[in-house]
């Protein structure tokens, strides 16, 4: 949540291309950001990530190539962050 500014307003409708393919949102938050000069969504994208994958997960029908690729780099970034966390130093560098 941005809590630069106090100017808010609703969208009703706003296409999100954040994820490599377009996902409509509905009354999405809005809030003017001055030093850019531009309207921004005022909404946790690390909620939306999730609540995507689920859905992408979930769908019935068949999976677009975009979808796949969000996936895929889901499941990439996932491993990446396991074998860092996995990682040890036995000696200083």
């Amino acid at each position: 949540m941005l809590k630069s500014t106090k100017i808010i307003r609703i969208d009703e409708s706003m296409e999100y291309w954040g994820f490599g393919f377009c996902v409509k949102l509905l009354n999405v938050p809005m809030v003017y950001v001055p030093r850019i000069r531009f309207w921004t969504p005022n909404i946790n994208f690390n909620i939306l990530d999730n609540y995507v994958r689920n859905l992408i997960i979930n769908k019935e029908g068949r999976l677009t190539p975009e979808e796949l690729r969000y996936l895929h780099l889901v499941a990439m970034e996932k491993s990446l962050n396991e074998d860092r966390c996995n990682f040890r130093h036995s000696r200083k560098a």
